[in-house]
């Protein structure tokens, strides 16, 4: 039987190379830390048998009923007798053989119930409904059976179908949830505050921008344009926060915040309520006081470069998440604040003090792929290392942290370890 991989193991924690057994069950035989160190189980253990790896096993069971795999056998013998008609594509013909053998893919599930919902007028077709007809069976019918469809056109094969995509689509927005929020913060572009004729107070800016590289922490990051495209295409329910907590000034579900994407970034334009917070932001901005948003989001595609220094957000999730303007940036936006930031968390790790929020934000940053194993964590600490020798940039400023450099001088390189394990030891 074929081998798999799986997140959803009880006698593993983490990833899970696993053996389909005879009765459909999942025996576990290899626990791993990585997803990717289960595949590479999964694909070794395949090759040994000279069998095709499984894949990744889905909460959503795709067994082909009993049913539907007869009718694609029915299609199929159709086929073979030269009745299919010239319209037919190998794909068709490859996919209704494996759903005669009890097998489909999810994205032949997801084709299955709009084909059926656009080929159902076929049925009306004499040469498809009437067995008497000299064109019995027509074209039509051997499409709908090969499809899995039934001789009479019924919705039963549809209905499968939807019910399939349906479910895929509630374990995507449970996986979508289970992933890990994350927070970005930009000085506010183009920042607007109105107050018009029906006395409303408004906001308008941008709380996220597209090409704007970070500080690499460890790596650098950038959002691609078209991140957002698919989130706000379901209508997520946003709300504006200030500094990510607290009741909601605006919230799209209302429809007092609103979210477009544009070549610039994420826009938000909000209508405040007239509260003494609300008022007291709509000053703070207006005045130049605060210039600063951020937003929380899932990662949803990411990709790399070959040695992994760079990340971009291709597509990010805004479900339950929020903008916020913020009074202090969740992100350094230079390496010279980056380095005071990290000289605090290591010298509070020295003394046993608590690490400030700011702090443990930065670090949260730098160690975001720990959990991809010891070559991530040692990249995040030669980051940190590097972020510590920072002589130039850190000149500029050197009457504000002179006395730190002092301090600096008494902290081994090796700190940055019992650092990377304090870091490590938090996130079990």
């Amino acid at each position: 039987m074929p081998y798999f991989i799986s997140d959803q193991q009880s006698d593993c924690s983490g990833w899970a190379t696993v053996k389909q057994e005879s009765d459909g069950g999942y025996t576990t035989i290899g626990c791993h830390d990585t997803k990717q160190g289960a595949v590479d189980q999964m694909v070794a253990a395949s090759i040994a048998e000279d069998m095709e790896p499984g894949g990744e096993v889905r909460a959503v069971d795709l067994t082909v009923p009993t049913f539907i795999r007869e009718n694609a056998k029915r299609g199929l013998a159709y086929y073979e007798e030269g009745l299919g008609g010239d319209g037919l594509v190998p794909a068709t013909i490859s996919a209704a053989r494996d759903m005669a053998a009890g097998n489909v893919s999810e994205a032949k599930v997801r084709k299955m119930a709009p084909w059926f919902a656009r080929h159902q007028v076929d049925g009306q077709a004499p040469s498809n409904k009437d067995s008497s007809d000299p064109g019995y069976p027509g074209a039509g019918l051997v499409a709908w059976l090969l499809w899995g469809g039934d001789g009479n056109f019924s919705s039963r094969t549809q209905d499968w179908a939807q019910r399939k995509i349906d479910a895929l689509n509630a374990e995507a927005d449970s996986r979508r949830i289970m992933k890990k929020i994350e927070r970005r913060t930009y000085t506010v572009r183009n920042v607007e505050t109105r107050q018009e004729d029906d006395g409303k107070m408004r906001l308008s800016g941008y709380a996220a921008v597209f090409n704007d590289p970070s500080v690499p922490l460890p790596f650098i990051e950038t959002i691609a344009p078209g991140a957002f495209r698919k989130t706000l295409s379901e209508t997520p329910d946003v709300r504006l926060l200030i500094n990510h907590e607290g009741l909601p000034l605006a919230r799209t579900k209302n429809d007092t915040l609103r979210l477009t994407e544009d070549e610039v970034g994420l826009r938000f334009e909000a209508e405040l309520p007239d509260t003494s917070e609300a008022r007291d932001l709509y000053t703070l901005i207006e005045r130049g006081d605060v210039d600063q948003m951020s937003f929380a989001f899932r990662v949803i595609r990411q990709k790399y470069n070959p040695d992994r220094t760079e990340r971009t957000l291709t597509e990010v999730s805004l479900a339950d998440g929020d903008v916020s303007v913020v009074t202090y940036p969740a992100y350094p936006t230079t390496k010279v604040e980056a380095r005071l930031q990290l000289k605090a968390a290591i010298l509070a790790i020295k003394e046993g003090r608590d690490i400030s929020p700011e702090a443990m934000t930065l670090l949260d940053g730098v160690f975001s792929d720990i959990s991809e194993g010891h070559e991530y964590i040692m990249k995040a600490v030669e980051v940190m290392a590097e972020f510590m020798a920072v002589e130039d940039e850190a000149a500029v400023h050197e009457d504000e942290i002179e006395d730190e450099m002092e301090e600096e001088a008494a902290i081994p390189r090796s700190i940055s370890l019992r650092l990377a394990k304090a870091i490590v030891n938090s996130t079990k």
